[in-house]
Protein backbone atom coordinates (compact mmCIF):
# COMPACT_ATOMS: atom_id res chain seq x y z
CA UNK A 1 0.00 0.00 0.00
CA UNK A 2 1.32 3.42 -0.96
CA UNK A 3 1.66 5.72 2.06
CA UNK A 4 -0.17 9.03 2.19
CA UNK A 5 1.78 11.92 0.62
CA UNK A 6 4.31 13.33 3.05
CA UNK A 7 3.13 16.90 2.56
CA UNK A 8 -0.40 15.93 3.62
CA UNK A 9 0.68 13.94 6.68
CA UNK A 10 3.29 16.51 7.71
CA UNK A 11 0.70 19.28 7.67
CA UNK A 12 -1.42 17.60 10.33
CA UNK A 13 -1.19 19.04 13.82
CA UNK A 14 -0.69 15.58 15.33
CA UNK A 15 0.13 13.15 12.51
CA UNK A 16 1.35 10.31 14.69
CA UNK A 17 5.02 9.37 14.57
CA UNK A 18 4.48 6.07 12.77
CA UNK A 19 2.39 7.62 9.99
CA UNK A 20 4.85 10.49 9.57
CA UNK A 21 7.89 8.20 9.33
CA UNK A 22 6.12 5.91 6.85
CA UNK A 23 5.16 8.88 4.68
CA UNK A 24 8.72 10.21 4.88
CA UNK A 25 10.04 6.85 3.69
CA UNK A 26 7.71 6.98 0.71
CA UNK A 27 8.84 10.50 -0.15
CA UNK A 28 12.55 9.68 0.04
CA UNK A 29 12.61 6.14 -1.31
CA UNK A 30 9.27 4.87 -2.71
CA UNK A 31 10.46 1.25 -3.25
CA UNK A 32 11.21 0.96 0.47
CA UNK A 33 7.65 1.23 1.72
CA UNK A 34 5.61 -1.82 2.60
CA UNK A 35 2.88 -2.82 4.99
CA UNK A 36 0.71 0.27 4.82
CA UNK A 37 -0.32 1.77 8.13
CA UNK A 38 0.60 -1.51 9.85
CA UNK A 39 4.28 -1.21 8.91
CA UNK A 40 5.29 -0.76 12.55
CA UNK A 41 2.89 -3.36 14.01
CA UNK A 42 5.34 -6.32 14.07
CA UNK A 43 7.76 -4.25 16.15
CA UNK A 44 5.03 -2.99 18.46
CA UNK A 45 3.79 -6.54 19.03
CA UNK A 46 7.01 -7.31 20.88
CA UNK A 47 5.88 -4.85 23.55
CA UNK A 48 2.27 -5.93 23.98
CA UNK A 49 3.17 -8.86 26.22
CA UNK A 50 5.10 -6.68 28.69
CA UNK A 51 3.04 -7.08 31.90
CA UNK A 52 3.70 -3.70 33.47
CA UNK A 53 2.66 -0.07 33.44
CA UNK A 54 5.78 1.01 35.28
CA UNK A 55 7.49 3.58 33.01
CA UNK A 56 11.02 2.49 33.94
CA UNK A 57 10.22 -1.15 33.19
CA UNK A 58 8.52 -0.18 29.93
CA UNK A 59 11.58 1.78 28.86
CA UNK A 60 13.84 -1.12 29.82
CA UNK A 61 11.67 -3.55 27.86
CA UNK A 62 11.73 -1.26 24.83
CA UNK A 63 15.51 -1.29 24.93
CA UNK A 64 15.74 -5.07 25.28
CA UNK A 65 12.98 -6.11 22.88
CA UNK A 66 13.21 -3.45 20.20
CA UNK A 67 16.26 -1.18 20.29
CA UNK A 68 18.76 -3.99 20.92
CA UNK A 69 17.51 -5.83 17.83
CA UNK A 70 18.91 -3.10 15.56
CA UNK A 71 22.50 -2.65 14.47
CA UNK A 72 23.42 1.00 14.96
CA UNK A 73 25.91 2.35 12.45
CA UNK A 74 28.65 4.45 14.00
CA UNK A 75 29.70 7.90 12.76
CA UNK A 76 32.57 6.44 10.71
CA UNK A 77 30.39 3.97 8.84
CA UNK A 78 29.05 6.31 6.16
CA UNK A 79 27.08 4.30 3.57
CA UNK A 80 27.04 5.16 -0.10
CA UNK A 81 23.33 5.95 0.08
CA UNK A 82 20.67 6.82 2.65
CA UNK A 83 19.25 3.40 3.53
CA UNK A 84 20.30 3.88 7.16
CA UNK A 85 18.21 7.06 7.33
CA UNK A 86 14.99 5.83 5.66
CA UNK A 87 12.68 4.49 8.41
CA UNK A 88 11.12 1.67 6.37
CA UNK A 89 14.58 0.53 5.23
CA UNK A 90 15.85 0.65 8.79
CA UNK A 91 12.95 -1.53 9.92
CA UNK A 92 13.42 -4.00 7.05
CA UNK A 93 17.18 -4.40 7.54
CA UNK A 94 17.26 -3.99 11.35
CA UNK A 95 20.13 -1.54 10.92
CA UNK A 96 20.47 2.21 10.70
CA UNK A 97 21.65 5.53 12.01
CA UNK A 98 21.04 5.95 15.73
CA UNK A 99 18.44 8.68 15.20
CA UNK A 100 16.49 6.59 12.70
CA UNK A 101 16.61 3.59 15.03
CA UNK A 102 15.41 5.72 17.95
CA UNK A 103 12.52 7.16 15.93
CA UNK A 104 11.42 3.74 14.68
CA UNK A 105 11.56 2.38 18.24
CA UNK A 106 9.54 5.36 19.52
CA UNK A 107 6.93 4.71 16.82
CA UNK A 108 6.64 1.11 18.04
CA UNK A 109 6.24 2.35 21.62
CA UNK A 110 3.51 4.78 20.55
CA UNK A 111 1.70 1.95 18.77
CA UNK A 112 1.81 -0.04 22.01
CA UNK A 113 0.35 2.95 23.89
CA UNK A 114 3.54 3.91 25.72
CA UNK A 115 4.53 7.55 26.31
CA UNK A 116 8.07 7.18 24.98
CA UNK A 117 9.76 9.75 22.74
CA UNK A 118 13.20 10.59 21.41
CA UNK A 119 15.46 13.00 23.25
CA UNK A 120 18.48 14.53 21.57
CA UNK A 121 21.47 16.75 22.26
CA UNK A 122 24.68 17.44 20.31
CA UNK A 123 26.23 14.29 21.78
CA UNK A 124 23.29 12.03 22.55
CA UNK A 125 20.35 10.32 20.88
CA UNK A 126 18.15 8.33 23.25
CA UNK A 127 14.64 7.30 24.20
CA UNK A 128 12.93 8.54 27.35
CA UNK A 129 9.56 7.95 29.02
CA UNK A 130 7.44 11.04 29.61
CA UNK A 131 5.87 9.52 32.73
CA UNK A 132 9.23 8.76 34.34
CA UNK A 133 10.59 11.25 36.87
CA UNK A 134 14.09 9.75 36.92
CA UNK A 135 16.46 10.83 34.09
CA UNK A 136 16.76 7.31 32.68
CA UNK A 137 17.21 6.81 28.94
CA UNK A 138 17.52 3.90 26.54
CA UNK A 139 20.51 4.55 24.28
CA UNK A 140 20.62 2.97 20.79
CA UNK A 141 24.42 3.16 20.50
CA UNK A 142 24.60 1.21 23.79
CA UNK A 143 22.33 -1.57 22.49
CA UNK A 144 19.30 -0.01 24.13
CA UNK A 145 20.63 -0.30 27.66
CA UNK A 146 18.91 1.78 30.32
CA UNK A 147 21.33 4.45 31.56
CA UNK A 148 21.24 7.53 33.77
CA UNK A 149 21.40 10.56 31.49
CA UNK A 150 23.37 12.43 34.15
CA UNK A 151 26.26 10.00 33.66
CA UNK A 152 26.42 10.54 29.89
CA UNK A 153 28.40 13.11 27.93
CA UNK A 154 25.61 14.73 25.94
CA UNK A 155 27.53 17.83 24.89
CA UNK A 156 24.77 20.36 25.56
CA UNK A 157 21.10 20.73 26.36
CA UNK A 158 18.90 17.67 25.93
CA UNK A 159 15.52 18.29 24.29
CA UNK A 160 12.46 16.19 23.53
CA UNK A 161 11.65 15.71 19.84
CA UNK A 162 8.01 15.82 18.78
CA UNK A 163 7.16 13.84 15.60
CA UNK A 164 7.63 16.91 13.39
CA UNK A 165 10.99 17.72 15.01
CA UNK A 166 12.12 14.11 14.66
CA UNK A 167 11.30 14.12 10.95
CA UNK A 168 13.11 17.45 10.53
CA UNK A 169 16.22 16.12 12.28
CA UNK A 170 16.19 13.06 10.02
CA UNK A 171 15.79 15.21 6.90
CA UNK A 172 18.73 17.37 7.99
CA UNK A 173 20.85 14.21 8.15
CA UNK A 174 19.60 13.12 4.72
CA UNK A 175 20.56 16.50 3.25
CA UNK A 176 24.01 16.30 4.83
CA UNK A 177 24.56 12.74 3.59
CA UNK A 178 23.36 13.66 0.10
CA UNK A 179 25.92 16.47 0.02
CA UNK A 180 28.67 14.08 1.15
CA UNK A 181 27.92 11.53 -1.57
CA UNK A 182 27.34 14.11 -4.31
CA UNK A 183 23.58 13.61 -4.64
CA UNK A 184 22.55 17.23 -5.06
CA UNK A 185 19.12 16.22 -6.32
CA UNK A 186 18.50 14.28 -3.13
CA UNK A 187 19.72 17.16 -1.00
CA UNK A 188 17.27 19.47 -2.76
CA UNK A 189 14.49 16.93 -2.20
CA UNK A 190 15.24 16.75 1.52
CA UNK A 191 15.16 20.54 1.80
CA UNK A 192 11.83 20.66 -0.02
CA UNK A 193 10.34 18.11 2.36
CA UNK A 194 11.52 20.18 5.32
CA UNK A 195 9.29 23.00 4.12
CA UNK A 196 6.25 20.77 4.54
CA UNK A 197 6.83 20.56 8.29
CA UNK A 198 5.03 23.21 10.39
CA UNK A 199 8.15 24.31 12.23
CA UNK A 200 9.41 27.92 12.53
CA UNK A 201 11.38 29.68 11.24
CA UNK A 202 10.59 28.95 7.60
CA UNK A 203 12.14 31.75 5.55
CA UNK A 204 15.69 30.46 5.97
CA UNK A 205 14.48 27.03 4.86
CA UNK A 206 13.07 28.49 1.66
CA UNK A 207 16.43 30.11 0.92
CA UNK A 208 18.20 26.80 1.52
CA UNK A 209 15.75 25.03 -0.78
CA UNK A 210 16.36 27.59 -3.53
CA UNK A 211 20.13 27.19 -3.13
CA UNK A 212 19.91 23.39 -3.19
CA UNK A 213 17.73 23.45 -6.31
CA UNK A 214 20.18 25.75 -8.07
CA UNK A 215 23.18 23.60 -7.21
CA UNK A 216 21.34 20.47 -8.30
CA UNK A 217 20.48 22.06 -11.64
CA UNK A 218 23.83 23.73 -12.31
CA UNK A 219 26.30 21.11 -11.07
Amino acid sequence: MTPAPFTRVAGLRDPGLGALLHALSGALDPPSVAGGLDWIAPLANRLRTVPTRDPALQLDALGERVVASFAVLGPRAVPAGIDDLVPDRVLATAAGHELAVALVAAAAAHRAGWAVDVVRSPGLVALAHRDLDLPLVSVPREEGRLLDARDLDHGGDVAWLCPHEGAAALLDLVALRAHEIGRLDLRARARELLLALPLPPREHLRRRVDAARAQSAWN
